[in-house]
């Protein structure tokens, strides 16, 4: 398997990594700041308590919180995964100093 291929795999489980870990993070920030607001935790979908504008409400900040944070965290993998690895670095900076 060549180096640009394991590279790509490693970028793309880096990506699923982030993704996954923002959209955690998103969730627990959308409750904290819920329940300093509201004095209880966001409702999820089968809250019997909560009326339906709530619930639909805690959703569109959920869903909006996660995609943002999953959009930070594939820029930032995209960004790293433009960076040269040491070995390209170094190839270029010696074809560099040979020109």
């Amino acid at each position: 398997m060549s180096d640009k291929h394991q590279s790509s795999i490693a970028n793309r489980l880096v990506g699923m990594g982030a993704g996954i870990a923002a959209a955690w993070l998103a969730r627990k920030a959308v409750n904290v700041l819920w329940r300093r607001t509201a004095g209880h935790p966001a409702p999820q979908a089968d809250d019997k308590e909560a009326s339906f504008a709530e619930i639909v409400l805690a959703t569109g900040v959920t869903a909006a919180f996660v995609a943002v944070g999953r959009l930070i965290a594939a820029r930032l993998t995209a960004r790293h995964a433009a960076l040269p690895t040491p070995d390209e670095a170094a190839e270029t900076a010696a074809s560099d100093a040979h020109s």
